[in-house]
């Protein structure tokens, strides 16, 4: 059993620690990969904010602490458009189910976070998604996916733990011929790869759910920082000495 009130983070993680200090994104090891064991709750989010879309390109799924969660991806089947598919949960899911298992825990503020308690809850949740999409044209999407492809080709695991009780988890993912790229990040720190990644998926995201009258801005936006991201992958990521990530302790 945990108190409730220590529970902030939608990732089931109880660490504390510092905020990704290393250069790109980490392995992804949970289900938003399609690998280990997944938990009821993440397994609603994957269903409500994947769809039932095979091939998801440029993949960034947001488990904020206070918020929402939400996903982006490009959806694409040959021969047909490039789609920019952005969902969001109407209710942050994860502390609604806390809510449910708080109601039904014999101990005040205290429960069990265990797959049984978590089924039980989820049962009484309507898992409600706001979905916003927009044709993307294939020159950009082509640009995009690229950046994407070599982020993803480049996650490696940090030296320091990077798991926390605030911010938010970052599950990216991107698929390629015969395989499923992923990786992940928490809370990235300013300057490095896995920051700009992220900055560039939330521009991808706003992308969709902007006006029709304001996508050119944004796609520009996209556009400048998907190219910018690409020649940093090129020439070995390297930060300038401004941006350098500060080691976390």
């Amino acid at each position: 059993m945990v108190n409730i009130r220590s529970i902030v983070l939608p990732a089931l993680v109880l660490l504390v620690a510092s905020p990704a200090a290393s250069e790109g994104l980490e392995p992804e090891e949970g289900v938003f990969a399609g690998y280990g064991a997944p938990t009821p709750y993440e397994l609603l989010v994957r269903q409500a904010l994947l769809g039932d879309d095979r091939y998801r390109l440029c993949q960034m799924v947001y488990l904020p602490s206070f918020h929402q969660e939400s996903a982006v991806y490009i959806a694409h089947q040959e021969d047909k458009a490039f789609v920019v598919v952005s969902r969001t949960m109407k209710k942050q899911l994860w502390s609604q189910m806390l809510g449910e298992m708080e109601k039904a825990s014999p101990t005040k503020n205290s429960i069990s976070l265990n797959s049984i308690y978590q089924s039980a809850a989820l049962q009484k949740i309507r898992a409600a998604v706001a979905v916003k999409t927009a044709a993307l044209d294939a020159d950009a999407a082509t640009i995009v996916t690229e950046a994407c492809r070599d982020v993803l080709l480049s996650v490696s695991y940090p030296k320091e733990a990077t798991a926390g009780l605030d911010g938010t988890i970052y599950h990216a993912g991107h698929w390629i011929p015969g395989a499923f790229l992923s990786g992940k990040t928490w809370s990235p720190t300013k300057g490095t790869v896995a920051a700009d990644f992220v900055a560039m998926e939330m521009t991808l995201q706003a992308y969709a759910d902007a006006a029709t009258e304001s996508r050119a801005a944004v796609r520009r936006d996209l556009l400048d920082k998907a190219k910018a991201l690409e020649a940093r992958m090129n020439a070995g990521h390297t930060a300038l000495p401004t941006e350098r990530a500060t080691p976390g302790r």
